[in-house]
């Protein structure tokens, strides 16, 4: 998510008038007025962060608890925007920091690679993880489909809040694979 900082200073009045063009704004004296703009990359530079830290953290204490450390941060952010966005909204720090928190939890993104490179022998990893991820496009396919009719009935954060549901999922399908922290991974 990117937010657009825009202060003003003016020499006159804080009011403002919009011409017909639908674009210009004056301000209501006609006085001089200076703006800028300052543009934040949110979600992104949470995302940034957990990618460059998620291997560190999985290195600390597990794949398996990573994953669903960061799983759990990414369920938090994406509850505050969705379920709690009438509360969050009227302090937006706050959901700058949910925004953030959305975008660190992805960062589990990042090991998915080591985590394939540890599930599947060389002969078969490039197979596996093709599989897995064409499969994983095609569900995703239907996501806006799911999302507009959940969406129809509880609203679009009611139909975006069914990715938190995925992100604790995920957090606890993991636990599944095998914890290789602190074993010899052996090569074939």
């Amino acid at each position: 998510m990117t937010f657009a900082i825009e202060p003003m200073i003016t020499a006159g009045t804080w009011q403002a008038n919009h011409w017909d063009d639908g674009w210009t704004v004056v301000t209501a004296d006609l006085r001089r007025s200076a703006q800028f703009e300052h543009a934040l990359l949110v979600t992104q530079t949470g995302g940034f962060l957990g990618y460059l830290l998620f291997g560190l953290v999985a290195d600390w204490i597990g794949r398996r608890p990573a994953y669903s450390v960061y799983s759990g941060v990414r369920a938090v952010g994406l509850v505050m925007i969705t379920l709690f966005w009438d509360t969050v909204v009227v302090y937006p720090p706050l959901i700058l920091t949910f925004m953030f928190l959305v975008g660190l939890g992805s960062g589990s993104y990042g090991g998915y690679g080591p985590l394939f490179t540890e599930l599947f022998d060389t002969s078969i990893r490039n197979t596996a993880m093709g599989s897995a991820f064409n499969v994983a496009r095609g569900i995703q396919f239907f996501t806006p489909v799911i999302i507009a009719v959940i969406a129809k009935q509880y609203g679009l954060g009611g139909g975006i809040f069914l990715a938190t549901i995925f992100s604790l999922l995920t957090g606890i399908w993991i636990w599944t694979f095998p914890e290789t922290k602190g074993r010899k991974l052996l090569s074939p």
